[in-house]
């Protein structure tokens, strides 16, 4: 009987010289179980010395998961105990940190797009000052390039 990739895979990870493959797997189901949100947040994951290491895509979801330390600690704590592969690797603590080595998607224009991104939320109509005409024409001047933004 021919063997499936599967069953060769997991036949590879259960050797002492393939468990990073095992090791490889858990990281893959703990990111899948995290809402999609965070899922896009995170760059990569992993373990050292009962330290859960946590490298982000975009520096602006440091803080977000700082305030969710608990959480991915309980997901690999359930992640420990439904699943056998994942039930030898100890996790003590979480370090979230920003990988600046993980390389940023380039989108439309040819620049390099962040995560988040926000939209302009000012339309550019605003009173304009009546005294000094050089500030006047200054605030003309930030009118148009917010117009321009906004209907780009």
């Amino acid at each position: 009987m021919i063997k499936g990739i599967d069953t060769i895979l997991q036949d590879l990870s259960l050797r002492y010289e393939f468990r990073a493959l095992s090791r490889h797997r858990c990281y893959r189901r703990f990111l899948s179980m995290l809402s999609p949100k965070h899922r896009r947040a995170v760059a990569f994951v992993y373990v050292r010395d009962a330290t859960l290491f946590v490298a982000l895509r975009h520096p602006g979801f440091k803080m977000e998961l700082d305030y969710n330390r608990d959480l991915l600690k309980d997901l690999w704590r359930m992640l420990q105990k439904h699943d056998d592969d994942c039930s030898t690797i100890e996790v003590k603590r979480v370090r979230i940190f920003h990988s600046r080595y993980h390389p940023l998607e380039v989108g439309e224009r040819g620049v390099m797009t962040t995560v988040p991104c926000y939209s302009e939320k000012a339309t550019g109509n605003f009173v304009l000052p009546a005294g000094d005409e050089a500030l006047r024409k200054r605030f003309e001047k930030i009118a148009s390039r917010i117009k321009e933004q906004h209907d780009a």
